[in-house]
């Protein structure tokens, strides 16, 4: 019961903090599409310079969908809220809450 618990409340944050970080990329103009799955799209010029430019430049890992047909997107998997703040504050988003 307690592990069940515990699972709950973690799953609950976890969503919360996804939630957070749509409206920050919303509130900045980035296009997001969620779902209820754990990740979210996120709409970009160019997914594959994108998700280069993330990786050399921030040491941030970011899955372009072009393998997928989605030429102009990534998908984000909501982590760590210091994780989370790397990767606003690498989108040139100022440190939110």
């Amino acid at each position: 019961m307690a592990c069940r618990q515990y699972f709950a409340g973690r799953w609950a944050r976890f969503h919360d903090e996804k939630r957070r970080m749509l409206g920050e990329m919303e509130r900045v103009g980035i296009d997001t599409s969620a779902a209820c799955c754990p990740f979210f799209l996120a709409h970009v010029e160019d997914a594959t310079s994108f998700a280069e430019q993330m990786l050399q430049l921030h040491p941030i890992v970011i899955r372009d969908c072009t393998s997928f047909g989605m030429n102009n997107t990534i998908r984000i998997m909501p982590s760590l809220f210091a994780h989370n703040q790397k990767l606003l504050k690498a989108l040139g988003m100022k440190e939110v809450g």
